[in-house]
């Protein structure tokens, strides 16, 4: 589901084969016992003048920690492997490979050798680019980003609201997000792709964060416009080499070569470890890296504004400016900085990106009061009963939570969070990323459901949508106006106010962001899906028509015509109708050419007119009196049941529209 989810990487909705490789259980769990170490060298370096704290902690200690935490890990959750490097104080205070990279071959991972797929990770370094640019004023955050394009132009959707620059790095843009990608041609080159694939605006920028690849893609392809150099040469010329990160590559393309010590990525069938296949249909920009533990030392202490082999990426003043909030708490939403999630362990402000795969799962994490940095990957989804929120995407957070616990004790109720006027918070509430129309709108919202919210005595209980929970309720208590936090240190906020009445939601778990709006009741799916059923259980009431028919034949009792040709066009219109939809569905997920996905639109256009024409055929019903009264209230509410089904479909985009 986290593919569903977060697209998770978004981390796209990939479909990800599953191969043969299969791992003996018992040498998963005894791999998982034997961490592979190698020295750590101190950096000769000047401190980076950013004005930050660094942690007096034993290294020492954090190798113990790590250790304890990584061991359990990788056993319980049946994780093949890992790789972790903290940074502090100006300096790599730990590398570790944990387990196998290969489980087949029983090949170790190694922190230097060993590459991993960061996934979204990645868009760390796009923002780093994109901040050198603005660094050396050839690119300004609150430029409107058709100022750069040369090729084509954002669609002009909010005149006098364009996208900047900012609200692509801080995902809100205000671009839709599709639930899942059909299946379309690879574009070619990222410009062709950022050029041919555009969302459309679905929201003003800067109201709402919501996740989204394109807006990396898009400012991976500004990025080349501005240095005059494909994103990936940039990258590697600017940020890879300077930094001394020999074994860091990009893999978005089959012929991309991978380092033959790369760890291959693991999911579980059942009981059984099998090797997951790598979907290379993602974008440099966005999902593109594969990199080891020691070389992310090394980005660590640049992130952390230090210099790395005497080479300093940005300077401290932009360095500060990244990790400055650029939204979110204000709007009551947790806080985004350029390109890191803002969280809070006690009185500890971390920042932090993590990223997806299939079988692949890393989270990179900066504390900057104390100039601390913590990178961790995984090969292995992990085991859980909540595959969103548990196995190997949990573990990530408990080993984040295990460091900072270690280095500042053990923490404190944080008093981070906005302050909201008053108003009722009963109701209920969807994700911003299901909010738009879409053809995998309903089947998204049957596997991830709304918010509903009720208040109790003390604070609320929601219902449904869970964000790290393992449950899908969950009590909260009242810990100040708008603001209630739940039993595992949770908050969920409510803010923006309608007539005294809370419209919008947030939460955050693990670097990801949720922002939900409150749904008027008569969008809800609930009510939608007992009016579809209650319409479906209606038109099957047709079935009866053919016995009827030869009733009458048998009888020589025949109708008016035109009553005889109403319900031929009920019954048509009712199974055009639905083969129209599962033929939208299929279009959509599979792919279609330019001259089906007209034919399907031409198609849906008929229904509607039929169906309007059913509707017209119930009232002449009445007036022409052609069949008894409850015949014709039969035919009444067959057509009314026609038009819920139609407006059900369309309402739900299920024959593909709005692709």
């Amino acid at each position: 589901m986290i593919a569903l989810i977060y697209g998770l990487d978004h981390e796209r909705c990939d479909v990800h084969i599953l191969l043969s490789r299969i791992a003996p259980t018992l040498l998963v769990l005894a791999s998982a016992l034997a961490p592979v170490a190698h020295p750590v060298e101190s950096l000769a370096q000047s401190r980076a003048s950013t004005g930050v704290n660094t942690t007096t902690q034993d290294p020492t200690d954090l190798t113990a920690t790590v250790d304890g935490m990584l061991h359990s890990q990788l056993r319980d959750l049946g994780i093949p492997g890992a790789t972790v490097s903290i940074v502090g104080g100006g300096r790599r205070i730990l590398e570790k490979g944990y387990g196998l990279a290969d489980v087949g071959d029983a090949r170790p991972v190694s922190a230097e050798r060993t590459t991993f797929h960061i996934n979204s990770v990645t868009k760390v370094f796009t923002a780093t680019a994109v901040m050198q640019l603005v660094e050396q004023g050839r690119m300004a955050l609150d430029a409107d980003v058709n100022t750069y394009l040369t090729a084509f132009d954002i669609v002009d959707t909010y005149p006098g609201r364009p996208v900047r620059l900012q609200d692509l790095l801080t995902h809100t843009s205000g671009f839709e997000d599709p639930l899942v990608d059909p299946a379309t041609p690879r574009s070619p080159t990222l410009a062709e792709h950022v050029a041919r694939h555009q969302p459309p605006r679905v929201r003003p920028p800067g109201e709402v964060h919501s996740y989204a690849d394109y807006n990396y893609d898009l400012a991976g392809h500004l990025v080349e416009i501005v240095s005059g150099r494909p994103y990936e040469q940039y990258v590697s010329e600017q940020i890879l080499t300077p930094l001394g990160m020999a074994e860091t590559r990009f893999a978005v393309r089959p012929t991309d070569p991978l380092s033959p010590e790369h760890a291959l990525s693991y999911t579980h069938d059942g009981d059984r470890l099998v090797e997951a296949e790598r979907g290379f249909d993602g974008r440099a920009p966005s999902v593109g890296i594969v990199t080891t533990a020691a070389d992310m030392s090394r980005f660590l202490l640049a992130q952390l504004g230090h210099p790395v082999d005497g080479v300093r990426l940005l300077a401290p003043p932009v360095v500060d400016l990244m990790h400055r909030e650029h939204f979110g708490r204000a709007q009551g939403q947790p806080g985004v900085t350029i390109p890191l999630f803002e969280s809070f362990r006690g009185d500890s402000r971390l920042l932090g990106h993590s990223g997806e795969g299939p079988g692949s799962h890393s989270m990179l994490t900066l504390w900057p009061q104390r100039g601390i940095g913590l990178f961790v990957a995984y090969n292995g989804d992990g085991l859980g009963g909540q595959p969103p929120f548990d196995g190997t995407y949990r573990a990530r957070e408990e080993l984040r939570n295990a460091v900072v616990d270690a280095v500042a004790g053990l923490p404190r109720p944080s008093s981070a969070g906005p302050v909201t006027p008053p108003g009722p918070v009963s109701g209920t509430y969807r994700w911003v990323k299901f909010t738009h129309r879409d053809p995998a709108q309903l089947f998204t919202l049957l596997a991830v459901p709304d918010l509903a919210v009720d208040v109790v005595a003390g604070g609320i209980v929601t219902r449904g949508f869970s964000a790290g929970a393992g449950r899908s309720e969950r009590a909260w208590t009242a810990e100040r106006e708008g603001v209630y936090r739940s039993d595992d240190g949770s908050a969920l906020t409510f803010s923006v106010v309608r007539d005294g009445t809370p419209w919008r939601a947030a939460t955050s778990y693990n670097n990801y962001s949720f922002v939900l709006d409150r749904v008027p009741w008569y969008d809800e799916l609930d009510l939608h899906l007992a009016a579809f059923s209650a319409a479906l259980l209606s038109l099957s009431t047709m079935l009866a028509w053919p016995a009827a028919w030869l009733l009458r034949r048998s009888s020589r009792r025949r109708g008016p015509r035109a009553a005889r040709a109403a319900r031929l066009l009920a019954a048509g219109t009712f199974v055009v109708l639905i083969g129209v939809a599962a033929a939208g569905q299929y279009a959509f997920v599979l792919g279609a050419d330019a001259g089906a996905v007209l034919a399907l639109h031409t198609a849906t256009s008929l229904v509607i007119a039929a169906t309007a024409g059913t509707v017209v055929c119930a009232a002449l019903a009445w007036r022409r009196r052609w069949w008894s009264r409850s015949g014709r209230a039969h035919f009444a509410i067959l057509a009314t049941a026609l038009a819920v089904v139609l407006v059900f479909v369309l309402r739900y985009d299920l024959v593909g529209l709005t692709r």
